[in-house]
């Protein structure tokens, strides 16, 4: 088994979790994921290299449009 973590900062308590809440919905399954304070932590695990990259990428593009509605 594969594990990578993704920890995530933001300004404040209420970006993080508005982040959170938006990408996380599409997690369920694939993805555990967590607010502790400004940061979100993301804990993905896969049987192979491959199956982790794809998850990943397919999060941070979930991450990127949730952050871009912060702005």
């Amino acid at each position: 088994m594969i594990r990578c973590s993704i920890v995530l900062e933001y300004r404040d308590e209420r970006s993080a979790l508005s982040v959170y809440r938006s990408v996380q919905p599409d997690n369920e399954g694939y993805v555990e994921g967590k607010v502790e304070g400004n940061r979100v932590i993301f804990e993905i695990s896969g049987e192979n290299p491959m199956t982790i990259s794809h998850t990943v990428n397919d999060l941070l593009a979930c991450v990127k449009a949730a952050e871009s509605s912060l702005n």
